[in-house]
């Protein structure tokens, strides 16, 4: 499995640094290699301790480190195991993302590796509970392949425990595994992992959410949940259809192992048909080819998942600013799988709508900051790294930054007179928002005590 990509979701808040458009590596086949000459995103110098402190204080107002450790004491009791302590922290790790995240930055394992091992202070990386780097500057190489080896160990560790789709990625499947696969899972062990995981992302959520001054969020007289979904392409590409599964399966009994195709690395994924973007108020029409992609009438066959976002809006108030328009819930799901929007709108309305009509509307002005589908994955030793759980890991980072700072820009805005916040507020009423602005960092540079 490659120790680099987790899955790459564009950051939906805009980034004026002219530099960020080369924190994509040009080429598929090439790792995305950090250097000390600003070719990269990883280039930024050193992370700020109020910066480190503002994305700290958010992780432990979730709660969700007291989730996870909950969940792998859960998990070892039911197994008869202890639990380790990991070399890189589970804190870290989520830390390490919110900041590449609220940077604007790729998530990207190894530009998390390098945050831990260049661009933390002594004290910060103190605090994370992170090892001394190696401030000598010898071996480099093998340095900088240690701590992005350890990250990768410590992100798929804290992933294990909410990952409803554990099998390996490690390499493509015969199509003989993938049927063994497919029937050695456990739907009862799927859907409690994919509550955690829901979890996960509703902490995340609705404790951004609640950063909204009070007096904004009693001030909304018609609450409303909005529905929209849009597509993830996993950056394992391959797929496969259970129609004709069987054939295959029979086809590679008669091939020595030398002559049979390479299957698939993503085996719970599912078809989707791509197509045009929709508009504002209309539904999206991109099709499901849940089993078949030929069966399709347009677009190209994409292999992924359905990434659905509940926003709560105030559909009425027609006078003044409308308050910022935020992510309150978000899961993905297989192609074609309405019981999770069921389910995301339930779990919305306990956010701060717990009586809000529900409507699957396109808003177009936010979805589009979310891209459609990732780009295809930087290869580290031939192999890629896909996953929902990872895909839906890296959604949550995104719209939690989002949320935190679309909730500034609105506060900035109302507390400027001026000619300024006339414009922002003409715009908020369209459902666009100002993105330039940093989520609101404490003054105080000091690390807090834990």
């Amino acid at each position: 499995m490659t120790k680099n990509r987790l899955i790459n979701i564009p950051n939906p808040i805009t980034n004026n640094e002219n530099e960020l458009d080369r924190t994509m590596t040009s080429k598929p086949h090439e790792n995305d290699r950090t250097t000390h000459r600003g070719a990269t995103a990883n280039a930024f110098g050193v992370v700020e301790p109020k910066h480190l402190a503002a994305m700290n204080a958010l992780l432990d107002k979730s709660g969700v480190l007291d989730k996870l450790a909950a969940w792998r004491d859960e998990d070892a009791r039911a197994a008869g195991t202890t639990t380790r302590v990991a070399l890189i922290p589970e804190r870290a790790i989520l830390v390490g993302l919110l900041i590449l995240s609220n940077e604007g930055h790729p998530l990207l394992i190894s530009s998390l590796a390098y945050l831990f091992q260049y661009r933390l202070s002594a004290a910060s990386r103190s605090f994370l509970g992170l090892p001394a780097a190696n401030e000598t500057g010898a071996d480099s190489v093998r340095e900088e392949r240690r701590w992005r080896d350890n990250t990768h160990r410590a992100f798929h560790r804290m992933l294990a425990v909410m990952d409803p789709f554990p099998e390996g990625r490690a390499r493509a499947h015969s199509y003989t595994e993938v049927q063994r696969i497919l029937v050695a899972h456990d739907p009862e062990q799927e859907k409690i992992m994919k509550g955690r995981l829901n979890e996960f992302t509703h902490a995340f959520l609705t404790t951004t959410h609640m950063e909204q001054p009070e007096s904004v969020r009693q001030a909304i007289p018609d609450r409303r949940i909005i529905l929209d979904q849009f597509r993830i392409e996993s950056p394992l590409r391959k797929g496969f259809t259970k129609s004709n599964l069987e054939q295959k399966v029979t086809n590679e009994s008669k091939t020595d192992g030398w002559g049979r195709e390479a299957g698939p690395v993503e085996v719970f994924a599912g078809w989707l048909i791509e197509s045009e973007p929709h508009g504002p108020g209309t539904a999206d029409s991109t099709e499901t080819a849940r089993n078949d992609p030929r069966k399709a009438r347009s677009g190209r066959p994409l292999w992924g998942w359905d990434a659905n976002i509940a926003l709560g809006i105030d559909s009425k108030n027609s006078s003044g600013a409308r308050p910022p328009l935020l992510a309150v819930g978000a899961t993905l799901s297989m192609p074609g799988d309405r019981k999770s929007d069921d389910s995301l709108a339930s779990a919305a309305r306990n956010a701060d709508f717990p009586s809000a009509s529900v409507d699957r509307v396109a808003v177009e002005s936010f979805i589009a900051r979310l891209k459609r589908r990732s780009p295809e994955g930087s290869l580290t030793a031939g192999q890629k790294m896909g996953g929902l759980a990872a895909a839906q890991l890296a959604v949550t980072i995104q719209l939690a930054i989002h949320n935190l700072r679309t909730i500034d820009a609105f506060v900035r805005a109302e507390s400027d007179g001026s000619t300024t916040a006339k414009t922002v507020r003409s715009r908020r009423r369209d459902h666009t928002f100002p993105s330039s602005t940093l989520y609101a960092i404490p003054t105080d540079s000091a690390l807090p005590r834990m």
